[in-house]
This record gives C-alpha cells, structure tokens and sequence, in this order.
C-alpha cells in the first residue's frame, strides 16, 4: 500500500472532500480526484499541502 493510498483512506474516514482539498491546495476538483486515481501527479508544493492538510484535520 503506497502513502497516496493511506492519505486516501485517511481522507475518507475523516470526512475530507474532495472540494475542500481543492480549495486549501489550490487546484481543481478534478486534479485531486486524477491524483487519488494515479492518473496525474501534484507538484511537490502542491503534494506536501495534500498530505499537511490531510493529517492535521
């Protein structure tokens, strides 16, 4: 199990939409979502405030 897919099930157990993910990183929806999926990659700025925000919610 890779640290995306545990920030994942984190995410989901605590409630964290995807919207309010988008807003606080800074990005659209859609790119979160292409992220969780292994389909697109953050850059490191932007991965490094998809996990801040994850663990400290």
């Amino acid at each position: 199990m890779t640290e995306l897919d545990m920030l994942f099930i984190q995410r989901r157990k605590k409630g964290i939409t995807l919207k309010m993910l988008s807003e606080y990183i800074g990005c659209s929806i859609a790119m979160v979502s292409l992220v969780e999926c292994e389909k697109a990659r953050f850059s490191p700025t932007k991965a490094q405030k998809y996990k801040k925000f994850i663990e400290l919610y």
